[in-house]
């Protein structure tokens, strides 16, 4: 079995870890990323005819308590995008939707997937609500806007990059792991970033990824090897990981 270096942050690896080790990995976590709690300066006003659509894990858990009453309250559709952010949700007493694994997309579990979700054959909304972190991709919006409809974004948290400990670096330098599992590509360009200042190459690692998008982004890199999980479900990683056994 192989030693395996988890990229996040390690609450949100715990899951992940515990199933690895009962596989007989070796695992250590590391997270190159720091979420920061943000306060918005406005927190958008919604109707029952609003959709919300929560980007990650990481928005569900640095969202406004108070704001979650007033989903509760006005009961609009929420939707969220992958099933660590529907169970982030319910974690909080809120029903969501949620792309579905039959649609025809590599990563359901994604912008392109709530796009492809009958919600919006039904009805179309005069207002959304993004909540994510500061930045990000603006697919979402730009597809939505360009329906007609109104969007707005709730930007909860902000993504803090950390230089990768010297600790981390010696353990790949002696070749101490064969895997390493990213979920975000800014974590993972600050992993390879620190291991190229110090003259270490990648391709002795084989590279576990959240989608095909992921992916293709890090072929890049020269990892040994890149394979996709398909979602961010702790099954689809596990499996990724035996792929390569």
């Amino acid at each position: 079995m192989s030693n395996v270096l988890i990229l996040r942050e390690p609450d949100k690896a715990a899951e992940l870890k515990k199933r690895l080790l009962s596989l007989s990995h070796q695992v250590d976590v590391y997270s190159p990323i720091i979420i920061k709690a943000l306060q918005p300066n406005k927190v958008p006003a919604i109707t029952p005819d609003s959709i919300v659509v929560f980007i990650s894990q990481n928005a569900v858990q640095n969202t406004p308590t108070d704001w979650f009453q007033e989903l509760k309250k006005i009961d609009v559709t929420v939707i969220a995008v992958g099933p660590a952010t529907k169970k982030a949700l319910e974690a909080v007493g809120i029903k969501a939707k949620s792309p579905q694994a039959s649609y025809d997309l590599k990563n359901p579990h994604s912008s392109e997937g709530v796009l492809q979700m009958k919600c919006w054959n039904k009805v179309t909304p005069d207002h959304v609500v993004i909540v994510r972190g500061l930045g990000g991709r603006e697919h979402l919006k730009d597809a939505l806007t360009s329906k007609g409809i109104g969007v707005e974004y709730l930007e909860v948290y902000e993504r803090i990059q950390v230089s990768i400990s010297p600790e981390v670096i010696q353990s790949v330098s002696i070749g101490l792991y064969q895997t390493v599992i990213a979920y975000s590509f800014e974590g993972l360009k600050v992993f390879t970033n620190s291991l190229h200042q110090s003259n270490i190459a990648t391709n002795q690692l084989d590279l576990v990824v959240l989608g095909q998008s992921m992916a293709n982004k890090a072929e890049s890199l020269k990892f040994k090897s890149v394979i996709a999980a398909q979602d961010s479900s702790v099954d689809s990683f596990v499996t990724a990981v035996k792929s390569l056994i």
